[in-house]
């Protein structure tokens, strides 16, 4: 299949004219940033964070018959000058997209299962509050919110409210034993699909209604990765959001097996949020459970957070927030990082909190 995708695009884009269309590359990006108080058992500390900040050019050529070769380039943005002045590469890619077969991309890009989880995210997946504390716990392997290296990915059509996104990562970049040298045969490959609806105006002009699933799966030559048991980890993420006149509604559930490639190494993710907006305001909360992993007891956790945006424009937003992460006795979850840059760490048994004020400037 995407043999024929790509041998469509490149014939079509040899039979097609001249270019008709090559307007300058569009820039875009954001400037994200908070000021914040965060405190576990052992510590706390006032600090400026920047939460994914970026910036990005993307364009694409008209080559006729509904044919557009495309492209984007990002790069995160450190504000508060911790990454040392280095860019950090985002999503990249190039690729066609065609009114009739879809898109298909080649490069670097979020995965589809990450892409379901960051849309129904009430905190952004860059606010102290994400749900990404809990969502993207590695346990040991890669975790299920990755921006994947060396992927064919392929976008279909949409199919009333429903499509198709797909990705193949040739090379997952999971680091093989080197005292085990082998010839790389695609043995450590990953693959991530997700079936998407996304239906606007459902019942009237305020309802609106996304649901996903997802699945991925990260592959390794088990005899090349010291300890493990399992050729491969895996996740099912199920998502889903509503919105009502003012209000939304969100969940996530998540299942991971294996991960880190140890048979057993499994672990259940779910909850949710609420929010509603009052002019300008928009008041939110969110929970979420994290189950044990595998047969250790008491090694999960709850994530809850409370917060309001005030959107200033369309283009700047301020906002306040309160999050906390219960760690069980066995468990050292911690609060942030991922998408936000300030993290706290976790203490066994105890509460990581921190109390959050920023804003976001987006262009």
């Amino acid at each position: 299949m995407k043999k024929t995708l790509l041998a469509t695009a490149i014939a079509a884009s040899i039979a097609a004219p001249a270019v008709v269309s090559a307007a300058g590359p569009t820039i875009y990006g954001q400037a994200h940033y908070s000021v914040e108080y965060l405190k576990n058992d052992n510590e706390s500390s006032i600090g400026v964070s920047s939460n994914t900040s970026r910036l990005g050019f993307k364009g694409a050529f008209d080559l006729g018959e509904g044919l557009q070769a495309i492209y984007l380039m990002e790069w995160g943005v450190g504000l508060d000058g911790k990454d040392d002045g280095v860019w950090k590469q985002r999503n990249r890619y190039g690729g066609f997209k065609s009114d009739t077969w879809g898109t298909i991309v080649f490069g670097r890009h979020d995965t589809p299962v990450k892409v379901i989880g960051r849309k129904v995210d009430l905190f952004w997946s860059t606010q102290l509050g994400q749900n990404r504390s809990v969502t993207n716990l590695k346990d040991g392997g890669a975790g299920y919110d990755l921006r994947a290296d060396n992927i064919i990915g392929y976008i279909s059509p949409s199919f009333g409210p429903v499509h198709i996104f797909a990705v193949y990562v040739t090379d997952s970049g999971i680091e093989e034993d080197p005292n085990f040298p082998i010839t790389d045969n695609n043995d450590f490959d990953a693959y991530s699909i997700a079936a998407i609806y996304d239906q606007k105006n459902l019942f009237g002009a305020d309802d609106n209604l996304f649901l996903a699933v997802g699945y991925e799966q990260h592959n390794i030559n088990q005899a090349a990765v010291a300890g493990a048991t399992e050729d491969s980890e895996t996740a099912l993420r199920v998502t889903g959001k509503y919105g009502f006149g003012n209000w939304k509604v969100v969940g996530l559930y998540q299942m991971a097996d294996d991960s880190g490639f140890a048979s057993g190494n499994d672990r259940d993710v779910f909850g949710g949020g609420l929010s509603y907006k009052m002019g300008a305001n928009t008041l939110k909360g969110a929970i979420y459970v994290a189950d044990d992993l595998g047969d250790t007891n008491d090694s999960g956790g709850l994530l809850y957070s409370v917060g309001v945006d005030h959107a200033m424009s369309k283009n700047v937003q301020v906002y306040a927030q309160f999050a906390a992460l219960d760690n069980d006795d066995n468990a050292t979850l911690k609060l942030g990082g991922s998408g936000h840059g300030d993290s706290v760490a976790g203490v066994a048994g105890e509460t990581s909190w921190g109390v959050s004020f920023g804003s976001r400037i987006k262009f």
